[in-house]
């Protein structure tokens, strides 16, 4: 029973570690105030240490790791379908890895770590071959416009297994963008302005750039 209790406290702590850190990046990049990023970090630094300490009570080893695991996957959803952001979580994953050699005691996290790495892959693998591109652009509109985000697309435009999703950004940024996915690997964002062009998107000049 007290398994159980510690394995609950594990799962609200990941979804604390999920939900409270994306809070931490989101007020950081809209509202520039840089010791909410900087809290979120010193808070993912204590966790670490805590679910590496073996010898600690379980009812702060689960509590810690779980807090790992939803700040891990926030990582894998933010960094999804964008090459920057993904090279940054490989060099995290590469960095703990190399660690858990030297100490055994930070290979859990470090295994957490490749395991949610793969998994993103494989999605993104998944969204490429079967799914064309829905899983990225409902990404990027839940989790990357949150505040008063687009609620639909406005046009779907299918060439094949490439598509053009035209969306607006939400109330907060009154312009207008298209996701562009299947051309190239990752898929391009291109901001329209104000007014979404009229007729075919394929041949607009700034798709047409994108694609090139």
């Amino acid at each position: 029973m007290k398994t159980f209790f510690q394995t609950v406290l594990g799962l609200l702590f990941a979804s604390l570690g999920f939900f409270g850190t994306w809070a931490g990046i989101l007020t950081w990049t809209n509202w520039t105030h840089p010791w909410v990023a900087c809290l979120a970090v010193l808070l993912i630094g204590g966790a670490c240490y805590l679910s590496a300490q073996d010898k600690r009570s379980r009812w702060l080893r689960f509590p810690a790791f779980g807090f790992l695991v939803g700040a891990g996957l926030l990582g894998v959803v933010l960094s999804y379908a964008r090459p920057v952001p993904s090279l940054c979580f490989a060099v995290v994953v590469l960095l703990f890895s190399a660690a858990s050699i030297r100490a055994v005691s930070i290979w859990k996290t470090a295994k957490m770590l490749i395991s949610l790495f793969v998994f993103g892959w494989v999605v993104f693998a998944a969204d490429h071959a079967f799914m064309s591109g829905q899983v990225f652009a409902w990404k990027w509109r839940v989790i990357e416009q949150p505040f008063f985000g687009p609620s639909g697309y406005i046009k779907v435009e299918r060439h094949d297994r490439r598509v053009i999703y035209a969306t607006d950004a939400g109330f907060l940024d009154p312009w207008n963008v298209a996701i562009v996915w299947g051309w190239h690997v990752f898929p391009q964002v291109v901001i329209f302005g104000d007014k979404m062009p009229d007729g075919e998107l394929l041949k607009d000049p700034k798709i047409q750039e994108a694609i090139r």
